[in-house]
């Protein structure tokens, strides 16, 4: 009698089984004929976290306004052109590093503000009569941070020969994306231990890293349920972090009482990029991309003071945050660019440069960062000793 019931309930578990196995078959099926996911265009590095993955495409529909896109990256895994490690005689080459605000999902690759620069900056050249041109190679991907851009300045960088790095600091979350106290275990990390900087290095792949970058990236199913439903619980992204299934930082715990702790991290990073790159002789530009929630502060103070209303007060975190930075830079001597005002002052007459208010940036602040940034890539691609 035992035997029996222990058949029949093995039997209503394989039919159960079966029965699973076929739904979520037909699910992924239905959706891969009806529905639009974006894919993932990132995987495992061993010395990053993660990467672009080399000729990965997908079709992006986030801040698109009902006009998605179709983002093909090359070879090297980036948004942009195929790159040659060789660069010509006649050319000056600038290597962007950065995240998702260079990389740029949101625009086709040559309206980036990375390929307009390329375009000006030759244009000048001709105008100048210089017997050179000048090629802007995009290392820009989304979910980098500070920590990743010095590891990549040391160790992956010197084999494009640059004749000068602009590093795109996006001040919003590039100091939280490495830092240990609200980082991705996925992610290297780097966090201060009684006055020193600690580096924890990226986990070697195991089990859980081959499930999702071969299964769960790759189910349309799963990516469907991680847009709509998943990314939308708290208590869902923070279980999948602890796994080190998602690279993003916690940032409902933000900088909140960890600012000085990030900001002596920031200035360790940045120091390791200057001595790095003046080690070989390469010049150095920092692109400060705003915070918009910074920017939206303070186009709500001038309102304020328009209106002869109180102000509320400034995210001190925020000012916290840019001020550090600004100082950072200052004492390194790096020159730097940061459209802030710029930023503001749109908002103050429109709509902004920032996709829906708070995204990444509109074509019309492409556009601006490019025609900011011309003059001082101008003067470092055009020194004496930036020639060949």
């Amino acid at each position: 009698m035992t035997t029996v019931r222990a058949r029949g309930w093995l039997m209503n578990l394989l039919l159960a089984t079966v029965a699973t196995g076929v739904t979520l078959a037909a699910a992924e099926l239905l959706l891969r004929m009806t529905s639009t996911v974006e894919r993932v265009t990132i995987a495992y590095d061993p010395l990053l976290g993660f990467a672009g993955s080399p000729h990965a495409a997908t079709i992006w529909t986030r801040e698109m306004a009902g006009a998605p896109r179709t983002v093909q990256l090359n070879a090297g895994g980036f948004h942009d052109h195929e790159r040659s490690l060789e660069v010509a005689a006649d050319t000056r080459r600038l290597v962007f590093v950065g995240d998702s605000f260079l990389e740029a999902y949101q625009v086709d690759i040559d309206s980036s503000f990375a390929q307009r620069l390329a375009r000006q900056l030759t244009e000048r050249c001709r105008n100048q009569a210089e017997e050179f041109s000048v090629e802007v190679v995009n290392q820009g991907v989304h979910g980098y941070g500070l920590g990743v851009y010095a590891l990549h300045v040391r160790e992956r960088l010197p084999a494009w020969d640059a004749d000068g790095v602009v590093l795109c600091l996006f001040l919003g979350n590039d100091l939280h994306d490495n830092f240990t106290p609200v980082a991705s275990p996925a992610v290297p990390r780097f966090h201060v231990d009684n006055g020193h900087v600690v580096y924890l290095p990226v986990a070697a792949a195991d089990g859980r890293v081959w499930l999702r970058d071969h299964i769960l990236t790759r189910s349309m199913l799963v990516r469907f349920l991680w847009m709509r439903v998943l990314k939308k619980s708290d208590a869902a992204m923070h279980m999948a972090r602890t796994a080190g299934m998602v690279s993003t930082p916690d940032l409902e715990q933000a900088a909140i009482g960890r600012t000085a702790a990030m900001l002596t991290v920031a200035d360790y990073l940045l120091r390791r990029i200057v001595d790095d790159l003046r080690a070989r002789n390469v010049p150095l530009h920092v692109l400060l991309i705003p915070d918009p929630f910074h920017v939206n502060d303070l186009v709500h103070a001038v309102q304020a003071e328009r209106s002869g209303t109180p102000p509320s007060a400034p995210q001190a975190e925020r000012q916290a945050i840019e001020s550090g930075m600004l100082q950072i830079l200052q004492q390194l001597g790096l020159g730097y660019t940061y459209p802030r005002a710029a930023f503001v002052q749109a908002r103050l007459h429109g709509d902004g440069y920032y996709r829906n208010g708070f995204g990444h940036l509109t074509d019309a602040a492409h556009r601006v960062v490019a025609e900011l940034l011309e003059q001082p890539l101008w003067d470092l691609v055009s020194e004496p000793g930036a020639a060949r």
